[in-house]
């Protein structure tokens, strides 16, 4: 797996709104383009009488429409479906940063923030319980001694906790 610093991450999602900001103010026209350079029948035989159809009842000409690949329709087609798979994928990143971050504040996008109680609970990495005393609680997850030792790493959260409960497990063996 890729890890992407904090303020990468962020250039990437303003660099996404900047560049769907900018494509709004033409997308009107480019489905206008689009939809017109699509082929059709022809409209005129170019004599000005009335239309001439061959054998099959074709109008002369339709042969060069029918045999040619249609970029428009295909460029068409992927816009379309780029944009749906941008919603998809835009409502996923959505849901995971209301999850995981600030709840909104807006009445309709879920209300008010929820109120944090001070409640016991177990440490991630070393399972102890913490009461939620002021002086026994968990931070960030982590009981006191958990915490002051993720404090003095310089690993990130996810390797530092499988070496933490490693080195818990050594211990425990030798003890034993």
């Amino acid at each position: 797996m890729t890890r992407t610093s904090s303020p990468e991450l962020k250039r990437q999602h303003l660099e996404i709104i900047a560049r769907l900001s900018a494509m709004q103010t033409h997308l009107g026209d480019c489905l206008v383009n689009l939809r017109d350079a699509q082929p059709g029948y022809p409209t005129a035989t170019g004599g000005g009488g009335a239309p001439r159809l061959d054998a099959a009842g074709n109008p002369p000409g339709l042969d060069r429409y029918l045999s040619q690949p249609d970029p428009a329709a295909h460029e068409l087609e992927l816009l379309i479906k780029t944009t749906r798979q941008m919603l998809n994928q835009a409502t996923v990143l959505h849901d995971i940063v209301t999850r995981w971050g600030a709840p909104s504040e807006s009445i309709h996008e879920g209300g008010v923030k929820p109120r944090r109680t001070a409640s016991g609970g177990d440490c991630v990495a070393c399972s102890t319980y913490c009461s939620g005393t002021h002086n026994d609680r968990l931070r960030a997850g982590l009981c006191m001694a958990c915490y002051q030792d993720y404090r003095r790493t310089t690993l990130e959260r996810g390797d530092w906790i499988m070496q933490r409960r490693r080195n818990l497990l050594t211990i425990e063996e030798d003890v034993a």
